[in-house]
């Protein structure tokens, strides 16, 4: 019975890192700062809002839009 629980642990945990939701903002990350040389706008402080921005429209509104429509119905 253990065998089994470990692969079904890690394929929920990487799942879960790796939702399609989330892909987006990793990949914004990614080029902000782990390639700084490649975008030279927004300035650095200002990364962190446009990284939250890239966040609320590519994962927290996708998210809520399934939950408002049930409670409406």
């Amino acid at each position: 019975m253990f065998r089994f629980l470990v692969p079904r642990f890690l394929a929920t945990v990487l799942s879960a890192v790796f939702h399609p939701l989330l892909v987006p903002s990793y990949l914004f990350y990614i080029v902000c700062y782990q390639l700084p040389g490649v975008v030279l706008r927004p300035l650095l402080p200002d990364r962190w809002l446009v990284l939250g921005v890239v966040l609320l429209f590519t994962f927290v509104l996708p998210t809520l839009a399934p939950a408002c429509c049930c409670m409406r119905a």
